[in-house]
């Protein structure tokens, strides 16, 4: 009885461990949402906002109303994808901080990725962002792994690079194939 009880716990422990680390993954997760993908436009939104690339009319709007703004394909120079990894301080606060979170090694960090239209005027209207959480703890190698694997199973990660890849392509595709610029800090 006393075995099961505490399979029970440390099952309990991983579950509400589980939940809290896929909150934090949601968070960053960027949103790549197309509404329409006909051969003459391409509408999709995303987190920074809502974007209408049109064949036929060889321009790019961004947002709707009032707010609007339309660039023509020929002004843009290039597509930038900028790749930044910052500390994930807050995360690492609601998850718990250890002494081993001194060392930069076992700090956790996000990995941010932008992609960008750069104009002639050197203006950069970014489209789409996304960030990948990456959970480090001293001795927990596997225990982290196979938690990141559980929830990738249920749906609630999904894996961002992939993801950044097919909105370049997309965008790209539909932009006549601009340069391609990727950064990294």
């Amino acid at each position: 009885m006393l075995i099961l009880c505490l399979l029970a716990a440390i099952l309990m422990a991983f579950a509400i461990d589980s939940l809290l680390v896929a909150l934090v993954h949601r968070r960053v997760q960027g949103r790549f949402q197309i509404k329409t993908d006909t051969h003459r436009m391409l509408v999709f939104k995303s987190d920074v906002g809502t974007f209408t690339l049109r064949q036929d009319l060889q321009e790019l709007q961004c947002g709707k109303g009032p707010s609007c703004r339309v660039f023509r394909f020929q002004d843009i120079e290039a597509l930038e994808v900028t790749q930044t990894s910052r500390h994930a301080l807050a995360a690492e606060l609601l998850l718990g901080m250890e002494v081993s979170d001194l060392w930069p090694q076992y700090r956790d960090f996000i990995d941010w990725q932008v992609v960008t239209v750069v104009l002639c005027t050197g203006e950069r209207v970014p489209l789409f962002r996304t960030g990948r959480y990456h959970r480090r703890k001293y001795l927990h190698t596997f225990y982290l792994e196979l938690q990141l694997v559980c929830l990738e199973l249920l749906g609630l990660v999904i894996d961002v690079d992939a993801q950044g890849r097919t909105v370049l392509d997309r965008i790209s595709a539909r932009l006549n194939q601009p340069r391609v610029v990727q950064c990294w800090d």
